[in-house]
Formats: C-alpha cells, sequence, structure tokens
C-alpha cells in the first residue's frame, strides 16, 4: 500500500492529504487520480497520529455506520493541533445518515455513496481554500463573543476556544445577525452554502449545542421556541 501512494511530482507544489482507511480500502484508482490534482495521499493509522505530521487535511475512508465515532475522535485529535486541518470523510458505500452523522461530529466536508475522485479532489482542494481565507475580518464581537475567524478561534471572558470549521461558520451567522432571530433553514443555508442539502436541520441543533458547550454559557446562544436561534444581547 505504501509504494501505491508515490509521488511522482515535488511534494512542496502539492496539497498534503492525510487518509485513514477504516473498514473501506481507498481504490488504487483514487491515489493516482488524487496525484494527478496535484494532491499527495500519505496513508496513516490512528497509531501514527502520535507524531508530527505535516498536513492540510485529513481524509477519512469509512465504511458506513462507522463516520460519527471515527470522525468524532480524530475532530478530538485536530482540535490539539498546532494549526487548522481540515477534517473530510467519504463513505463509498454510505448513505445519508453517515452524511448526518459525520456533521453532527464536526466533519468540514462529507461524501457518502459514488463519487469520482476528481469530485473528490475539488472538495478537497474548496475545504483547503476555507482554511487558509477567513470567513470575515477578524475580531467580529457580539454578546461578549469575539471571534477570530482565520484561527478558528473564538475569545469568551479572556478564554481562548478552538473552533471547528463548521462551528466557526455557524457562530459567524449568529454574530453577523448581531442577536436577530434566525431560522434553522437560514443558518443551513449561510453556514452550509452549497451543501445545506446535504444535511438537515438537526445539524444545526447539535452545532449550536457543541458550541454552547465549549463557550461554557448556554445563555450565549438562545432558543426561540418555533423559530429558531439568536445571540443573547450585548453583554457588559
Amino acid at each position: 500500500m505504501q509504494a501505491m501512494f508515490a509521488s511522482p511530482l515535488p511534494t512542496s507544489s502539492r496539497l498534503r492529504v492525510g487518509v485513514i482507511c477504516h473498514g473501506e480500502q481507498l481504490p488504487p484508482s483514487f491515489i493516482e487520480g488524487l496525484e494527478r490534482e496535484v494532491i499527495e495521499p500519505l496513508p496513516i493509522t490512528t497509531m501514527s497520529l502520535d507524531k508530527h505530521l505535516d498536513l492540510q487535511v485529513l481524509l477519512l475512508w469509512l465504511s458506513p455506520n462507522s463516520s460519527q465515532r471515527v470522525l468524532g475522535a480524530m475532530t478530538s485529535w485536530i482540535s490539539q493541533q498546532d494549526r487548522r486541518i481540515g477534517l473530510m470523510g467519504c463513505a463509498p458505500n454510505g448513505d445519508v445518515n453517515d452524511t448526518i452523522a459525520a456533521f453532527e461530529a464536526g466533519a468540514d466536508d462529507f461524501v457518502a455513496g459514488r463519487c469520482g475522485v476528481r469530485e473528490l479532489a475539488s472538495r478537497i482542494h474548496a475545504l483547503r481554500q476555507r482554511l487558509v481565507q477567513p470567513f470575515v475580518a477578524p475580531g467580529l464581537s457580539y454578546s461578549g463573543l469575539n471571534l477570530d475567524a482565520p484561527s478558528h478561534e473564538v475569545i469568551r471572558e479572556g478564554k481562548t476556544i478552538q473552533l471547528s470549521t463548521t462551528e466557526v461558520a455557524v457562530l459567524r451567522v449568529l454574530l453577523n445577525a448581531e442577536g436577530k432571530t434566525l431560522s434553522r433553514n437560514t443558518i443551513l443555508d449561510k453556514a452550509w452554502g452549497d451543501h445545506h442539502f446535504e444535511v438537515g436541520e438537526r445539524a444545526v441543533d447539535n452545532v449550536i449545542l457543541r458550541l454552547r458547550r465549549k463557550l461554557g454559557a448556554p445563555q450565549v446562544i438562545e432558543t426561540v421556541r418555533g423559530v429558531g436561534f439568536r445571540l443573547a444581547g450585548q453583554q457588559a
């Protein structure tokens, strides 16, 4: 398997993508195809995650019904790294339930079912672009929260809290609303963009739940029954 990942082009010009296979094997044709798309796929195991890995994106190639558990573990690992690494999953034999579970676990992108190598490469490059280009200018503030989007951090009461790409996107939408109530569909459309049709409203609820836990202040994000969510009023 190691030999199949050998890259014929200089690695400095390639996007470094760690690949972990869980129950499914990444086909050799995909390995070759990713290399043609200026991507350097690097086979790794969960055991090697303790080593220093110079990765830009982590791709999990998964069997059905394993998305939430495996992606959840990788989300935890990424949160401990010095710099942001994109997290993407693919379950070639999965379905919409795997997609929902993946986004609930904190994945930045996910594909369930048949996926061509060019689509996969396109998604990987798009994810990397989202990571290196800030969603908003640093310092967007409201309700005692200060979002530093490029660093994927929010500061509350002097404490710096690391967020996933999806959590940043949802918090950005709420901050821009400045206390106005937003429906789940509105948050889906603004935070997930073109991928909003792949997830349901439950994904919004789960991201809100994770944000409340990380912020350590559930009251900061208010639930407006029958409507959606909003940030609480400005705090002193």
